[in-house]
């Protein structure tokens, strides 16, 4: 599997459609983005059976899965037996959010770099993204605004009706986990071991924000956004989860989620509440700028400056809620390595929100209106914040970068291993 120093961006994807319809897949349009841009269905030429439908930059600051969705195209249009033998037919959407991805090409094709990164981050508020805002309605809650992105993704479910779908998300930080929209203890199996056989880490803690229930080492099962919101009512507010969507269809869901960076390893054990010290001042500033951003919103605000403000607005609340956590948690002994991570984590969660407090308002006109003055000077002292953070040897300190065709092998790996179970079970 060859390497690229560079993740895929809108233009290239483009651009890969184009090559992929003159090698024989059909290449069809399903929607636009709320900015215009094409969405598209990639799906080489089969009478198989079996359906597969993979989705590419699930969320706008996870771009790995382009590659990887380029890498299992190029094995079926070059018949490579190991998923052209299958009995699947399989559709591609290469990006689902392509204009949030638009907003985050600075840093693809620079080397890893975190600065770089978080410098140039944007991801929308989770009503606003495509992987959570499909129609949820549980009890009295009632969530019924779909992004144009997400109706999209609906149409591409409705009219291929998957047995399998895979969403393919990364994370910034940590290491490789899955998770499964229902438990199938041999799949389970044999994903907890994919991850190590790449040198990628095995995150066997899941997303540190989501109450998953884990099915093996670094597999889980998906939550059901329908109970969450009635046990927890106010803690979501956005939508049902496209494996909450897939579910009237039997379809059979994976997340193969992927790190950016991991940390190097660490012999010996460290307490786990030692993953939130030293955090809390960073924390209660950054949500200090972050609602004072949020008193700058109104419904005069255009939609793609109401877009930047949701999603500042909400993570402040995402900070608050994880501050809280962090203050619990029990000073329990547990590998070195997977505490440092999560430390780490904690540490650089923050510069996500600073990215996009600086990023919002550095074009504001300090001669326009007191408002974008406001922002201005907002955008000036998140970037002294961030700033701060990134003349601190300790921010990158042992960690390291994930060679990009590793992450993309256990992504593929993963997908194929999920499209045999289904294919077995058929």
């Amino acid at each position: 599997m060859t390497d690229s120093a560079e993740l895929p961006g809108v233009d290239e994807l483009d651009a890969k459609c184009i090559e992929w319809a003159a090698a024989g897949a059909e290449v069809r349009c399903i929607g636009h983005s709320r900015g215009g841009r094409p969405i598209r269905v990639v799906s080489p030429r089969s009478d198989a059976p079996l359906q597969a439908l993979v989705i590419g930059t699930p969320h706008p600051n996870e771009p790995i899965g382009g590659r990887t969705i380029c890498t299992l195209l190029d094995m079926l249009l070059r018949c490579d037996p190991r998923i052209s033998g299958m009995a699947m037919r399989w559709h591609f959407i290469p990006s689902i959010e392509p204009d949030g991805l638009a907003l985050n090409e600075a840093w693809l094709t620079h080397p890893p770099d975190l600065k770089a990164y978080f410098s140039n981050f944007y991801r929308p508020a989770f009503r606003h993204q495509a992987e959570y805002s499909f129609p949820l309605h549980a009890g009295s809650y009632r969530f019924d605004e779909p992004t144009p992105e997400a109706q999209a993704w609906m149409l591409a479910i409705d009219s291929i009706r998957p047995d399998l779908m895979v969403s393919l998300h990364n994370a910034d930080h940590g290491g490789a986990f899955c998770v499964l929209s229902r438990d199938d203890p041999e799949l389970v199996e044999t994903l907890g071991k994919l991850p190590q056989r790449q040198g990628v880490a095995l995150d066997t803690m899941g997303d540190p924000g989501a109450e998953m229930l884990p099915l093996g080492p670094g597999v889980f099962l998906a939550p059901d956004f329908a109970e969450l919101v009635g046990a927890a009512p106010g803690v979501w507010t956005a939508g049902q989860s496209s494996f909450g969507y897939t579910a009237r269809h039997g379809t059979l869901g994976l997340i193969p989620e992927v790190p950016r960076w991991q940390e190097r390893t660490v012999e010996g054990q460290l307490p786990l509440d030692r993953v939130g010290q030293g955090r809390v001042a960073l924390y209660a500033e950054t949500a200090s700028l972050a609602d004072e951003a949020a008193g700058l919103g109104g419904d005069g605000l255009a939609m793609q400056d109401q877009l930047w403000h949701d999603a500042i607005a909400e993570g402040a609340k995402l900070l608050r809620r994880l501050s809280a956590m962090h203050a619990a948690l029990p000073a329990t002994l547990m590998p070195a390595t997977a505490v440092l991570s999560m430390h780490r984590i904690a540490r650089t969660l923050p510069l996500r929100t600073l990215g996009m407090l600086a990023r919002w308002g550095a074009g504001s006109d300090v001669q326009e209106s007191a408002a974008a003055k406001a922002r201005a000077d907002l955008s000036r002292r998140a970037t002294q914040l961030m700033s701060h953070q990134f003349a601190a040897p300790s921010l990158i300190a042992g960690m390291e970068p994930v060679p990009i065709h590793a992450a993309v092998a256990v992504q593929v790996g993963a997908t194929l291993a999920a499209a045999q179970a289904v294919v077995t079970a058929a």
